[in-house]
């Protein structure tokens, strides 16, 4: 009697443990998701920042030109 109750607790523990490797999984997927969601944002922002970057250097040089009277 006392070889089935450890067996059932003994299946019981190996049961809990295999869903909570499950539950690890799936919450590694979401979590590389999430993680491939922020690089490729991480990415976009940086092309964002190139182009108002290179929008302020214009600018300087437009106004550097008409301070100049180089531009009408």
């Amino acid at each position: 009697m006392q070889e089935q109750t450890y067996q059932h607790i003994t299946s019981d523990l190996g049961t809990k443990i295999a869903n909570q490797a499950i539950e690890i999984a799936e919450l590694k997927a979401v979590s590389a998701n999430y993680k491939g969601a922020l690089e490729q944002a991480q990415k976009e922002l940086a092309a964002y920042k190139s182009v108002i970057d290179s929008n302020d250097k214009l600018r300087k040089m437009f106004e550097e030109e008409k301070g100049k009277g180089g531009v009408a």
